[in-house]
């Protein structure tokens, strides 16, 4: 991905010059690089927020799987009176279920 992919799509070498140019007329020669400095700041911090949302994202998802599997442990240790060998048709009635 490019650094201007963002925009919308693939940005040319004639776009890029003419952006340049009125950039340049605009603003001159002196505050071009600290303008440029910092949209490129401003570029990396919304990278790292959006990497950062989704790995938030990611970790939410895998965080509810967890808990769950926690859940159905600890509904297995509940049953101290059953056998471990008691608790196998349990499972294997609910892998049937999933099928």
């Amino acid at each position: 991905m490019g650094a201007l992919a963002f925009i919308g799509g693939s940005v040319g070498a004639g776009e890029l010059i003419v952006v340049f140019v009125v950039a340049l007329v605009l603003f001159g020669s002196k505050k071009l690089p600290s303008i440029a400095r910092t949209i490129g700041r401003a570029v990396g911090e919304f990278r790292r927020a959006a990497q950062d949302f989704s790995d938030d994202l990611m970790y939410a998802d895998q965080s509810d799987e967890v808990e769950s599997l926690m859940e159905k442990f600890e509904q297995q240790d509940a049953r101290p009176d059953e056998e471990p060998d008691d608790r196998i048709p349990d499972i294997e009635d609910q892998n049937a279920e999933k099928a």
